[in-house]
């Protein structure tokens, strides 16, 4: 089973878990609605500890396409995800859905940041534009190892995806 990762911009910067193989550069929606970092000094929404520490030029905006490793995260995903922008193996992480007991179902996202904090969301219909995901709490901070969401399912149609967020 293969999935992608993609995004749509709202609160928490969300990934979303579906069929396919991913696409380059597909969370770049997500760049406008993160807050600005406390020292940014090129304005391009990554701090400059973070460009440096990966080889960036901290005063040199990167476009929100910039993909140091050529992998399928652009560079500012892979700020938001904690994952290494130099490393086409440093991604977000395949999320796992487990088979417990009939109408339930565990997430789990392995291996987590402890520099992040990870959510689900869910959404009863994905034909609305916008559509339309909220927040199943309670949300989790990474442990550095898996993160196990249990989910009860109790609607007769329910779609989840993860999200991952700055604490």
């Amino acid at each position: 089973m293969d999935f992608q990762l993609w995004g749509t911009g709202d609160r928490y910067d969300d990934f979303v878990w579906q069929f396919g193989p991913p696409s380059p550069g597909q969370l770049n929606g997500l760049l406008q609605e993160i807050t600005p970092c406390a020292s940014d000094r090129d304005n391009d929404q990554l701090p400059d500890w973070w460009e440096q520490q990966y080889g960036l030029d901290p005063t040199v905006s990167n476009p929100p396409s910039s993909n140091l490793d050529s992998d399928w995260m652009t560079d500012w995903e892979e700020y938001l995800a904690d994952t290494d922008p130099s490393d086409p193996n440093s991604v977000f992480p395949l999320v796992v859905v487990t088979n417990p007991p009939r109408g339930v179902i565990d997430l789990v996202v392995d291996p987590s940041s402890t520099a992040r904090v990870y959510g689900v969301y869910m959404s009863t219909n994905l034909l609305t534009d916008p559509q339309r995901w909220g927040l199943l709490p309670p949300e989790q901070l990474g442990t550095g190892g898996e993160v196990i969401f249990t989910i009860t399912n109790d609607a007769p149609i329910r779609s989840y995806r993860t999200g991952v967020r700055l604490p």
